[in-house]
């Protein structure tokens, strides 16, 4: 029975680092987001020369 239970906490343990490798790959990826929203929309309100 020890054996079940270590293989549960090591599988729980797997799924929690992969959660959050999952969350920094996203919150890496669309960090940027904002920034790039931003300029977009000050470049479209400046007049075309």
């Amino acid at each position: 029975m020890d054996a079940l239970q270590h293989g549960y906490s090591i599988g729980f343990a797997v799924c929690g680092i992969a959660a959050l490798v999952c969350a920094a790959v996203t919150i890496a990826l669309l960090g940027g987001r904002s920034e790039q929203q931003e300029e977009i929309a000050m470049a479209e309100l400046e007049p075309a020369v």
